[in-house]
């Protein structure tokens, strides 16, 4: 007769088979999310909140992130594929060494990307006026044990002062940029404001290779206040929140853009595509189509850059 089983051997064997049901569960899960991601059905995706809610480690394939996956964008963050093209892109051009700018860091997906690219040479400095956001953020830091990344609790403006910044709206914030005075909503707060061209100069940093913004509609006073020689940022990646900004804003952007940078590109929402933008005339029918969200500004062709990591650039 053979041995009989121990309870501690059939306990391994049990522990064995349901750590690898459950790898199985999760990649097939991961690949049937990425396919509602990839296919813009992600309204199809329903998410147990009170499962799930609440901000939680999460490892994204390039560094441990704190998110609450009961957000549909932040769900998205966990696979990379939220501005999956943004990403990829971003991540091929921050070099070792670099200093990144990231105005609007939220929870620190670029931030943090950035942080693992530069090395101990480089830096990242990032502002993002939601304190509790910016809380989150600083968890992700200190657990990923990054020591070259700087976060600062300012809205990115023209200048220092105050400034409202709405909270209503679960997956992102906004700065309410009306001139109307009167009693402060529940779901906004006053938050400091700084320059960052002030900034610079009071850091002395004259070379940012990299910036970084999405500040869900004050583009375009940050760019007008960039709009100068004391500072050289060789590449700006920008998105464009036409559903916020005013289009005469949009445009005031691009001409400030032109005037500085030879190499400018849009991010096809539709195929994911870079394409390089000549001219108004086609920035306007872009916008008009939808599928511009994300532009990215260059003192130099980065296609070479691009091109070594496999992604494509149309004349």
């Amino acid at each position: 007769m053979g041995k009989k089983m121990s309870s501690r051997h059939y306990w391994r064997i049990l522990r064995k088979w349901t750590s690898l049901l459950r790898l199985t569960f999760r990649t097939a899960g991961e690949f049937v999310l990425k396919l509602l991601f990839w296919f813009g059905m992600e309204d199809y995706l329903v998410i147990p909140k009170k499962l799930v809610s609440g901000d939680r480690l999460y490892h994204n394939g390039d560094y441990l992130i704190y998110l609450d996956i009961s957000i549909p964008t932040e769900f998205a963050r966990v696979f990379n594929l939220f501005e999956p093209d943004v990403y990829q892109v971003f991540s091929a051009i921050v070099r070792e060494g670099d200093l990144v700018v990231d105005i609007g860091a939220h929870k620190g997906t670029y931030t943090l990307l950035a942080a693992s690219k530069v090395g101990q040479n480089g830096r990242v400095i990032s502002f993002e006026p939601d304190i509790r956001t910016l809380n989150c953020l600083n968890k992700s830091i200190n657990v990923n044990r990054y020591h070259n990344i700087e976060t600062y609790n300012y809205a990115v403006l023209k200048g220092e002062g105050e400034a409202r910044l709405l909270t209503h709206h679960v997956e992102s914030v906004r700065l309410d940029l009306t001139s109307g005075g009167g009693s402060i909503p529940s779901d906004s707060v006053y938050v400091k404001t700084i320059s960052l061209r002030q900034f610079c100069q009071e850091k002395n940093i004259k070379l940012i290779n990299i910036l970084k913004i999405d500040v869900e509609g004050s583009e375009r006073i940050i760019i007008e206040d960039l709009d100068t020689d004391d500072i050289t940022i060789e590449k700006m990646i920008i998105e464009l929140h036409k559903d916020i900004l005013p289009m005469k804003d949009i445009n005031s952007i691009f001409a400030i853009l032109s005037k500085r940078y030879q190499y400018i590109y849009g991010f096809n929402r539709e195929n994911g595509l870079l394409r390089k933008i000549e001219n108004p005339t086609y920035f306007n029918r872009a916008l008009d189509s939808g599928n511009l969200r994300h532009i990215l500004a260059s003192k130099y062709d980065i296609s070479p850059i691009l091109s070594c990591a496999g992604i494509c650039v149309k004349a």
